[in-house]
């Protein structure tokens, strides 16, 4: 009997393997520096545990700064994006959720808002605060909606997969009530489940060729938590991804270096393509450096060859490369704590900010006068 439970779950393995198919697993931490430039501050993230902290330094004292703990995260560091005046991070609460078996947790994931204001001055967040639970503009940070990531679980539970879905996201603020979620999976979807995930469709053909989907859903906030369906996007990378915004024009940085871009401004096409603009496996991407308030990115790349200088390029349609020496990478005034740098995701934050404060000073980010 024993040996027959091993061999079917040996079964069951090997069918979530082929379903997923050659998808890059979830790395333990994104290799990709990032940092957003934004009222006068250069911003950071980084992990503790299963804890998200954001760091903020003003760029023109560098010897001041914030460190807040916004929630819990099951990414490293957490990936979060700046816009409409808020800091946007994926949260997770792990509580018992109504599709959960008897006995048993789940990770509920939750899109949640913090105006930067209220955290550049310093307020305080209570214990409910922390944890993602308020809801209503008063309070510093609360929960907006539940992740499109999070739908897409339940309804794979319901119909009794018994594992969970391989899915990668990213969200951009479209205004101070509505978010744009990207969400790339393995599973096939219904027709009816156009606007919101209710029918998740799965055949035998599908655990020997599963059919991946990138989709962007909108959503404005309302007490139903209603996302809608925007487009779909053909796009060839099966990996994690940070998202963010450029003109009329959206960009996929894939944890392995490669830079995508789809156009996200109005058109009736329901389906997109995502164009490649970085795809050099030997030169990948190496830190995103977004500018909030001029709307710009900046990518870096390591030298060409050994002995060159590394470069950096503004997000557009075609790389134009700016070398630059290392050695012009600022210090930090403000020397990290030695027990934070043990945490290899503030380490990780520390180098995203030396990237933010480079562009300072080529003038390509103001920095306020001191």
């Amino acid at each position: 009997m024993l040996r027959t439970l091993a061999a079917s779950v040996a079964l069951v393995l090997l069918a979530v393997s082929a379903l997923c198919g050659k998808a890059v697993p979830l790395p333990k931490e994104c290799p990709i520096r990032h940092a957003v430039a934004h009222a006068g501050h250069s911003w950071a993230m980084y992990s503790k545990f299963d804890t998200a902290r954001v760091w903020a330094i003003p760029l023109s004292d560098l010897s001041k700064g914030i460190d807040v703990f916004v929630g819990r995260s099951n990414t490293a560091p957490p990936r979060f994006h700046i816009g409409q005046g808020s800091l946007w991070v994926s949260t997770t609460d792990t509580s018992p959720m109504w599709y959960s078996r008897p006995s048993a947790y789940e990770c509920s994931d939750q899109l949640t808002r913090f105006p930067t204001s209220k955290l550049l001055k310093g307020d305080k967040l209570t214990e409910d605060e922390k944890d993602g639970r308020i809801d209503g503009d008063k309070s510093c940070g609360h929960i907006f909606v539940t992740s499109m990531t999070n739908w897409i679980r339940s309804a794979a539970r319901d119909v009794g997969y018994g594992m969970e879905p391989k899915l990668y996201s990213g969200t951009i603020a479209t205004g101070p009530t509505s978010a744009r979620q990207f969400v790339t999976s393995c599973y096939r979807f219904s027709k009816k489940g156009a606007k919101l995930v209710d029918g998740i469709v799965m055949t035998e053909r599908d655990t020997k060729k599963p059919v991946w989907s990138l989709t962007a859903y909108t959503v404005r906030q309302k007490a139903d938590e209603w996302w809608e369906k925007d487009f779909n996007v053909q796009f060839t990378f099966r990996e994690p991804f940070t998202v963010f915004d450029v003109g009329r024009y959206s960009y996929f940085l894939t944890d392995s270096g490669s830079l995508y871009r789809v156009f996200s401004g109005a058109n009736w096409a329901m389906t997109r393509t995502a164009h490649p603009v970085w795809e050099d496996k030997k030169r990948p991407i190496v830190a995103l450096v977004e500018d909030a308030d001029e709307k710009q990115a900046y990518l870096f790349v390591g030298p060409e060859k050994e002995g060159g200088k590394p470069a950096y390029f503004a997000a557009g349609q075609k790389p134009e490369l700016v070398p630059y020496d290392p050695a012009d990478l600022p210090q930090l005034k403000n020397a990290p704590d030695k027990d934070k740098l043990k945490n290899s995701n503030y380490a990780s934050a520390v180098e995203a900010q030396r990237y933010a404060l480079l562009l300072v000073k080529k003038r390509l980010i103001k920095a306020p006068k001191p």
